[in-house]
């Protein structure tokens, strides 16, 4: 009888560790799928400053302008500067996902091209903004884009959202830890005075506050879906 009763309390006493042991780690598991849920944060940049610069007026700026156009022809061609001021973010933020939003409408006639966004590499939103033209900005960027896409082919329907997500987020988190080093974006259509261009546009409206350009930008994974315009191609391969 001894013998059995140390046996039953050695049984209970090894459930109960057991059962405790059980709660603590489906209690540490909830914690944690609740703190991973709840980590995770959406951060709206509007878009600072933009402007376009035209090389049939390379030294006209169009400051002001209620439309921003980006397009071409095979003899003249049209881009847009835009500017994301990212120094409200958190100073320690990783960036994990990120989405270009523009509200736009286009059309393309003949071989269609693609659109790109690329790093603009020298200081132009201090500057006075009648120096903002063709002539003074035509080289400043770089040759890699950080995002692109097709062009958008809605016209006569009108304009409408656009979402486009960042395929590469080196330079957002670059910009992020570094905001001084941020110069915006040069928005513009990939081989640029070629023949097969007959005319392709994409426009969008910068003056209202109800249709600005904006990024997303978040700390956890984003799954966009892939818009009208087909799959989002990234150039880094």
């Amino acid at each position: 009888m001894k013998v059995l009763t140390t046996e039953s309390n050695t049984m209970k006493r090894f459930c109960v560790l057991l059962f405790v042991a059980v709660f603590v780690f489906v209690f540490s598991i909830a914690q944690l799928l609740s703190g991973v849920a709840n980590a995770g944060e959406e951060y709206i940049i509007d878009v600072s400053v933009d402007t376009k610069i035209d090389s049939l007026s390379p030294n006209e700026s169009f400051e002001g302008d209620n439309f921003m156009y980006c397009g071409g022809t095979p003899v003249w061609s049209w881009r847009g500067m835009l500017y994301y001021d990212l120094s409200s973010l958190p100073p320690d933020i990783q960036i994990l996902s990120a989405t270009w939003f523009i509200y736009a409408c286009g059309y393309e006639f003949g071989t269609p091209h693609d659109f790109a966004l690329y790093k603009i590499t020298e200081n132009w939103i201090d500057q006075d903004p009648d120096t903002w033209t063709w002539n003074n900005y035509l080289d400043s960027y770089e040759g890699n884009p950080q995002l692109i896409h097709e062009c958008i082919n809605d016209y006569p329907d009108g304009p409408s959202w656009y979402q486009f997500p960042f395929q590469d987020l080196t330079l957002l988190q670059e910009w992020a830890d570094n905001p001084d080093t941020n110069y915006g974006f040069m928005w513009k259509m990939d081989d640029e005075f070629t023949d097969d261009v007959s005319s392709q546009t994409t426009l969008y409206t910068v003056e209202s506050i109800y249709f600005m350009s904006h990024l997303s930008i978040c700390n956890y994974y984003q799954d966009i879906q892939p818009t009208s315009l087909g799959v989002i191609k990234a150039l880094f391969q």
